[in-house]
């Protein structure tokens, strides 16, 4: 790709469809853009953009409301620098978000964007140049590149894609470049991984053999596990076969599903998926393979591991195999492991993680001892955090003295709190909670969750891991209130006046946010909730900005009356904590 006549003077289209709020245009997004056109074009672009925000569209309005995008996508594309001979239009979130959700440029809301551009560049004096950033370029005879076709073949928009393919095509040398920028902007997929890890506590049946502690499943992670599994099985040779044991974690499919294609190709047999040894050997009945990669999501005790192993070993005694896991419980290293099973059997894991095996018989084997129901293995969401799970949370991370406590409590009446910091990172228990908490406003918030726009205070430890976990996990947007405009609020007795001259009067970060947000209903979040008088604050914020407050969230409710708006993984009252006032 050839840049302009000159260094390229670049400026970014501020429009986001499929995102309640994203990150504000700050030196290290900055730095990403700079990136991408140095590496498409091999020279340093100069940015001559200003300083204006995001404009946000939901996908919920842009699926319904076609004027809206036009508009809106109008008036960002019109306001890029008059001096810009590159504008760059980012449709894939992955420059922005540790959780990528991508838009791809395709359906009647990309042809709507497509539309602008093409006004857009009828409009410019100057030459200019539009470059799409996407997650993959459409084909051909996509709508889209259709009405774009004249402005691509002169060179006027060119789409770019995460894997460096191009429309009209680029250097390969640029091509490998920009590949590099993606992934360093996307991060280490082995660290994602273990960070949309849910790892779930309860009592997992193993019939006669007793019980596990934990399940583990990566729902949440298929972007991720598709490039892992995509970079682990790229070297199989034309004519190998995939095969894949799941049991009851369905998981690993959709991701396993979409590697063989790009790794295999649309014409090989796919990946064959059993759940007993006869449907395997049904599976490859006719097949002629030069080679076997047998795939699972987990390698505990390798009992099944090793069946797989030997009746493929029967049935083509010649044919050489590949195991791969994606989850061992043991192994020499925490990541990108192989793992040496007994008989010469080598296994390759993606993650090490922790198992506990309890025996029926056991001292400390609470599902006998309080003949409680086995946990399911696929947990139904809408639910808060039955007691026994909580306090079996607990008895991992002890106990501490409260953080962050109002100023009225004094500090000597030995408020002790669950550590959920410790209990989200260091136990690893975080997306889970996560997943939980999101799963009790089902139904009840916009069905897609990049498009609700959780509110949080800044600064708080608890708060700041939950929120953390949240947006990396489940994918909502998260606004963090600083604690001094929440309280400055609190000593103006909850004024909306008061409010209303903080949105006159700052423009700081979060009020850019949530200013450029496309989202008006929100939910306010904290760790804990007692006498609600930060909620209460934070609503009165939100209000003041013509936000709907739609529910509370939190890990624990100790309110000492019920409030139903507050929805809560656990729930128990604590008259200790409350404000005298409020006893």
């Amino acid at each position: 790709m050839n840049g302009p006549t000159g260094a390229v003077r670049f400026d970014v289209v501020r429009v986001r469809v499929g995102a309640a709020t994203v990150p504000l245009m700050d030196d290290d997004r900055l730095e990403f853009y700079r990136s991408a056109v140095h590496a498409l074009t091999g020279s340093a672009g100069s940015f001559v953009g200003d300083g204006q925000d995001w404009r946000c569209i939901t996908t919920e309005t842009a699926n319904e409301k076609g004027e809206t995008v036009r508009k809106v996508a109008r008036e960002a594309l019109a306001s890029t620098s008059p001096e810009a001979t590159w504008l760059i239009l980012d449709l894939t979130l992955a420059s922005l978000e540790t959780s990528p959700s991508q838009v791809h440029l395709r359906g009647s809301v990309n042809l709507l964007l497509a539309q602008e551009i093409n006004e857009l560049l009828d409009s410019r004096a100057h030459e200019c140049t539009v470059v799409v950033l996407l997650s993959e370029v459409p084909p051909e005879q996509d709508l889209v590149r259709v009405l774009l076709s004249d402005a691509i073949d002169g060179g006027r928009v060119v789409l770019v894609g995460d894997n460096g393919d191009a429309a009209p095509p680029i250097d390969p040398t640029r091509s490998g470049a920009y590949k590099r920028v993606i992934a360093n902007e996307r991060g280490n997929d082995l660290d994602l991984l273990r960070a949309k890890l849910v790892r779930r506590k309860g009592w997992f049946s193993r019939g006669d053999r007793g019980y596990v502690r934990f399940f583990y499943e990566l729902s949440r992670a298929r972007d991720e596990l598709h490039h892992e599994l995509t970079r682990r099985l790229s070297d199989l040779p034309v004519g190998a076969r995939i095969v894949s044991y799941g049991g009851i974690s369905r998981w690993l499919e959709e991701p396993l599903n979409s590697a063989a294609l790009q790794v295999l190709g649309p014409s090989a047999a796919g990946v064959s998926h059993f759940a007993t040894m006869q449907e395997l050997e049904e599976a490859l009945s006719s097949a002629d393979p030069t080679q076997i990669a047998v795939v699972v999501p987990m390698v505990d005790t390798s009992k099944t591991i090793k069946a797989i192993r030997d009746k493929l070993v029967a049935l083509f005694p010649t044919i050489p195999l590949r195991l791969l896991s994606v989850l061992s419980s043991q192994g020499p290293v925490e990541t990108d492991g192989v793992r040496q099973l007994a008989g010469g059997l080598e296994v390759s894991y993606l993650l090490r993680v922790e198992q506990i095996h309890v025996q029926n018989t056991a001292q400390d084997c609470d599902a006998e001892l309080l003949r409680f129901q086995d946990s399911l293995m696929e947990e139904a969401g809408g639910h808060p955090l039955r007691p026994y799970q909580f306090w079996d949370l607990i008895r991992d991370a002890n106990p501490v003295d409260e953080s962050n406590p109002p100023e009225w409590r004094p500090e000597d009446t030995g408020a002790l709190m669950p550590d959920f910091e410790a209990m989200m990172v260091a136990h690893g228990y975080g997306p889970w909670l996560a997943v939980r908490l999101w799963r009790l406003f089902d139904g009840h918030v916009s069905a897609l969750p990049r498009d609700t726009l959780f509110v949080c205070p800044e600064g708080e430890t608890n708060s700041d891991t939950l929120a953390d976990s949240m947006r990396r996990t489940v994918g909502v947007r998260i606004v963090r209130i600083p604690r001094s405009a929440i309280e400055h609020v609190k000593r103006a007795r909850f004024s909306p006046e008061a409010a209303r001259n903080l949105w006159d009067a700052d423009n700081s970060p979060w009020m850019r946010l949530l200013r450029s947000s496309g989202q008006t209903d929100v939910v306010i979040m904290d760790d804990i909730v007692v006498t609600s008088a930060s909620v209460r604050a934070i609503r009165t914020i939100l209000e003041a900005g013509g936000f709907l407050v739609t529910g509370v969230a939190c890990l624990a409710d100790y309110s000492v009356t019920a409030n139903p708006e507050v929805r809560a993984l656990y729930s128990y009252p604590r008259p200790s904590l409350a404000d005298p006032v409020q006893r």
